[in-house]
């Protein structure tokens, strides 16, 4: 197994971003809209850790800041994109159905 040293930086910066998507996904948990908004943000805590996972593995050793502000902070950002891109992939999938295409 090859294991990857990190620099110490990146600990806060991605316990910041655990206890970000935490609360956001459990409060994405509570909304009763048939788990809809609770699936997209699974996606983008998906779509965010590889990201982040990318991120560490180019610059081990030595993070910018900008590669710690990404990743303590970029969460927010991809979970808006995700969501206008997950909301405009439905409508289009709907669309497609109601048309029986």
């Amino acid at each position: 197994m090859i294991t990857l040293p990190i620099a110490s930086s990146y600990r806060r910066a991605i316990f910041d971003a655990l206890i970000l998507q935490g609360f956001l996904s459990i409060f994405a948990m509570l909304v009763l809209d048939g788990g809809r908004i609770a699936h997209t943000t699974g996606i983008a805590v998906l779509a965010f850790w590889a990201g982040a996972a990318l991120i560490i593995f180019h610059r081990p050793r030595s993070p910018t800041e900008w590669d710690l502000f990404l990743i303590r902070f970029g969460f927010l950002s991809l979970l808006v994109v995700t969501f206008a891109l997950a909301e405009w992939v439905w409508s289009w999938h709907w669309v497609r159905k109601i048309r029986g295409v």
